[in-house]
């Protein structure tokens, strides 16, 4: 027999979407948004470099966070903080995987930061606001959904543009 919804919301419900991302991309994301902020940690110390700063964490991660940038993307606005971009981005920050290609790049889209996702000719834009969870294309063990603005609460412990 099958539940029926009993709960009526008061406010307006945007349905979550998930975004597919192949394992060693999901590996990354979760192991940089579970990764401790106490002090203390390798990771928790910026290496200045002439045009970047540079977290580490040893087996795992690179965090790479360019000091200049900007946001003169040509973007439209699908849905609340989510972007579509059909011309190539230049990222703010990167997370680069160290033991395969598989990074995640950030970019600036009207003065906030968002994860960009690469879709073919087009790409997608996911700021913090964005109705998305991001999961692996391939089950993993122990899999859990990674929301937008989980990832975005990990990085503002690393840097503020």
């Amino acid at each position: 027999m099958a539940s029926q919804e009993v709960v009526q919301t008061r406010t307006r419900v945007e349905k979550v979407r998930t975004i597919k991302l192949v394992p060693d991309q999901y590996r990354l994301l979760r192991s940089f948004v579970e990764s401790s902020t106490k002090e203390g940690y390798e990771w928790r110390i910026a290496y200045d470099y002439k045009g970047y700063y540079e977290w580490r964490k040893p087996t795992k991660w690179v965090l790479r966070v360019y000091k200049h940038n900007n946001d003169n993307l040509d973007v439209v606005n699908l849905l609340e903080g989510i972007y579509k971009v059909e011309t190539n981005v230049i990222p703010v920050a990167e997370l680069l995987p160290v033991h395969s290609r598989a990074g995640i790049w950030f970019v600036k889209v009207g003065g906030e930061l968002g994860i960009y996702h690469a879709m073919g000719r087009i790409g997608l834009i996911f700021t913090r606001r964005a109705p998305v969870v991001f999961a692996p294309a391939k089950p993993l063990p122990y899999f859990r959904p990674i929301a937008a603005y989980e990832v975005m609460k990990a990085l503002d412990n690393y840097f503020a543009l």
